[in-house]
């Protein structure tokens, strides 16, 4: 699994750089699964990820009612894992006001250029983003961009959101 999750082909994928039956094909080389099984039956191994976190949904129904500011999702992610979610949590991407998702941007957390690509979408001064993630790279490459960053552990980190 971690030598999937690191290879080049993920970051290829999560960029736009490559449809899904091409992902799927590398993967199969990669992983060296068994050439003669349909490449869909491995799309669960790799869209298997996601575990809910209890309590999140409502904090960002929260957060949307509170019109103090605009709500944005940007995520490393591909379109395996969008349609995944779209499918098992269909309420998610509607509670954001933007999405920012680097299979179509063509970049990268925790690459400083995507930080700085999104500030400029949402046109205000990077002191005035405010960044959850759970990677410390991530909060790292955010902070560099300027935006006020904090390392995300779970649903009650975000109701601190209007206390920064």
């Amino acid at each position: 699994t971690e030598q999937v999750v690191h290879s080049p082909l993920v970051d290829r994928f999560e960029r736009g750089l490559m449809d899904r039956h091409q992902f799927m094909e590398g993967l199969a080389t990669l992983a060296q699964l068994d050439p003669g099984q349909p490449l869909s039956l491995y799309e669960s191994f790799y869209t298997d990820i996601f575990t809910p976190i209890d309590g999140m949904i409502e904090q960002l129904r929260r957060l949307q009612r509170n019109r103090q500011f605009g709500l944005a999702l940007l995520s490393n992610t591909n379109e395996l894992h969008v349609d995944l979610l779209r499918r098992q949590i269909p309420t998610l991407f509607p509670l954001f006001d933007r999405l920012f998702l680097s299979m179509e941007l063509g970049l990268r957390k925790p690459d400083a250029s995507l930080f700085e690509l999104v500030g400029r979408r949402l046109g205000v001064p990077p002191r005035n983003i405010r960044y959850w993630d759970d990677l410390p790279a991530n909060v790292d490459g955010a902070r560099r961009a300027g935006w006020v960053v904090r390392r995300f552990w779970d649903h009650r980190d975000l109701g601190s959101v209007t206390m920064i």
